[in-house]
């Protein structure tokens, strides 16, 4: 009997939690000290002596509070640990919200590289084809900023004016002319002011192979704001046509001087 009093608070705080546990253990020694106070009393009470009532309720009292001790230490204990594995589910589920996000955010990140991609293969197509197109034509094409800074030649243009090379990003006139001014007149100078094509007559450089080109310039226009971004110019070599041009006006002036200076009568008649 002694015995399992003294294991009831063990058992009952830990079956039952701190406050039932420690309700009934109060109970039960409230009942002891009533059985050792009234022992003498009432018949059916076992009569105990006073020092071994005394050891005894101090005991249980120890076993009691050391009991709830412990009991209250595992609950702290408990909660503290409930308390952790809620604060790591929080935290999980916010990782698992975090990288469905990241899931979905690298979804959108590989179609958009995917678009992009795409749209780089159309445009080194597109630039492809375009540099076809310009390479097949067999006169000078020759593509200017506004402040007349070569943006792009073709071929032509960059055999005709090889020792110039590179072109790109140089002036025009420093280019082709050796000058350290625009030309005047410049039809792309007027060009860029009037917004329309425009022609003229420009001799090549001094001693190179093209010495006269025929010259038009057209304006590159933004389709949104209509403002002119730049110009394109088409070179044609015209140097064999000025020679026999020349050489037909050399011809015609000394068969003129021939007739004018002739001593004798001359005249000219149609057969029908």
């Amino acid at each position: 009997a002694f015995v399992w009093m003294f294991t009831y608070p063990l058992i009952a705080l830990f079956l039952l939690g701190t406050k039932l546990g420690a309700l009934l253990s109060l109970a039960l020694w409230s009942l002891v000290c009533i059985v050792f106070v009234f022992g003498d009393t009432v018949s059916f009470f076992t009569v105990y002596r006073s020092d071994l009532s005394i050891r005894l309720a101090a005991v249980y009292i120890i076993i009691f509070l050391f009991s709830y001790t412990i009991e209250k230490v595992r609950s702290i204990i408990r909660g503290r640990l409930e308390a952790m594995n809620l604060e790591i589910e929080k935290t999980v589920e916010t990782v698992r919200e975090q990288s469905f996000a990241l899931v979905q955010t690298n979804k959108g990140l590989q179609q958009e590289i995917a678009e992009r991609k795409r749209m780089e293969k159309a445009l080194r197509s597109s630039e492809n084809f375009l540099d076809d197109v310009i390479e097949s034509i067999q006169d000078g094409i020759n593509v200017l900023d506004p402040d007349l800074t070569i943006r792009h030649t073709n071929n032509i243009m960059k055999r005709w004016y090889r020792d110039q090379l590179p072109l790109e990003g140089k002036k025009c006139f420093v280019c082709y002319q050796n000058r350290a001014q625009p030309c005047d007149p410049c039809p792309s100078l007027r060009c860029l002011e009037t917004g329309k094509a425009e022609r003229n007559i420009v001799s090549g450089v001094p001693g190179g192979a093209v010495e006269w080109v025929e010259l038009y310039s057209f304006p590159i226009k933004d389709k949104e704001n209509n403002e002119i971004t730049g110009v394109v110019e088409f070179v044609r070599d015209i140097t064999e046509r000025r020679k026999v041009e020349q050489a037909m006006k050399d011809s015609e002036e000394r068969y003129r001087s021939l007739v004018e200076n002739t001593m004798e009568g001359y005249f000219i008649c149609e057969i029908p």
